[in-house]
């Protein structure tokens, strides 16, 4: 139950508060020392409630948006972008926040450093939906941020969408894409031939336009067997470029860590890395590579009761 006041100030006066998860309803608001928050964690909230608290905390520099609600009667009215200065920011969806754009079009971040986007294992009411990210582009335009560390994870995002947005991001070092386990079998949506080529440096042309992905120096993937493991390898051996001097000519730093999960069927008769031991020479020699494997479980996966949202939907 709510309580019976309407707002709550108990925890006004607290001058060490610094990080904080909040869960805001309609029915009540609770008042922080919002301007001291460096670390704020929004979760299992309305998009607008938690809008409103995304623009309260005016000195956050790591912001997290949890499982919040983008449903049509959630969203806001009024779309004007607001500026703030989050250094890092966390987008975890679910079915209830199925539309991750709509939280590009309310913010400009010109700090921003770090974007981590992720999804859950499998969606109950879109097992194979796939997520847009049109607005992303846009917003770091708006923004003119300079996005260092990038990561998809659990989100069924194209190629297509992954391409055009790393293209607008000249100073990624890291980068991060894990395919789902569950929806997609076999399939990989993200990491597909057509990514793996765009990533691979051609070590022949030089000076003809800026190298994609130039300052790329972590890598981190999972995937679902089968895979182009021939094209990995080459994508990983053209960025292992320990030669200093050729990395300047090329004007390509080289790839320092790669992290590689391969998920498989667990039917599958042998283990799927053959063809990658290429990669651990490249180890040898001073790549720090992982190499996990994992077999996915023929069960379905356990679903989570989610926030009850109905009383907030009747007319």
């Amino acid at each position: 139950m709510p309580p019976l006041s309407r707002k709550l100030d108990i925890f006004y006066d607290a001058p060490q508060l610094r990080v904080l998860k909040y869960q805001h309803w309609r029915e009540y608001t609770i008042e922080f020392p919002w301007t001291q928050i460096t670390n704020f964690t929004s979760q299992y909230s309305w998009c607008s409630l938690a809008l409103e608290d995304l623009c309260r905390v005016t000195m956050a520099d790591k912001v997290t948006i949890h499982r919040c609600d983008t449903r049509r009667k959630a969203l806001p009215k009024i779309n004007t972008p607001t500026n703030m200065p989050f250094r890092s920011l966390s987008i975890d969806v679910d079915d209830f926040g199925y539309l991750l754009s709509q939280w590009f079009r309310w913010f400009t971040l010109p700090n921003l450093e770090v974007l981590q986007l992720s999804g859950v294992e499998f969606q109950e009411n879109h097992p194979n939906g796939r997520f847009t990210i049109e607005d992303l582009p846009s917003f770091i335009s708006r923004s003119s941020c300079t996005i260092r560390s990038l990561s998809f994870s659990r989100l069924a995002v194209s190629d297509k969408d992954v391409i055009i947005l790393l293209r607008s991001l000249p100073m990624l070092s890291e980068l991060t894409i894990h395919e789902r386990h569950y929806g997609d079998y076999g399939k990989n949506v993200a990491v597909t031939d057509t990514f793996l080529k765009c990533l691979t440096v051609d070590h022949k042309k030089r000076g003809i336009k800026q190298p994609f992905l130039s300052r790329l120096e972590a890598l981190d993937l999972r995937l679902h067997a089968p895979f182009a493991t021939e094209k990995l390898v080459h994508m990983i051996q053209s960025r292992w470029i320990p030669d200093q001097k050729h990395s300047d000519r090329l004007e390509v730093v080289s790839l320092l860590s790669f992290n590689l999960m391969v998920l498989y069927e667990q039917e599958a008769v042998d283990i799927p890395i053959a063809g990658l031991q290429m990669l651990d020479t490249l180890k040898a020699d001073g790549l720090e590579y992982n190499l996990t494997v994992e077999a996915l479980a023929d069960e379905e996966p356990i679903m989570y009761d989610e926030p009850d949202y109905s009383d907030d939907f009747s007319d």
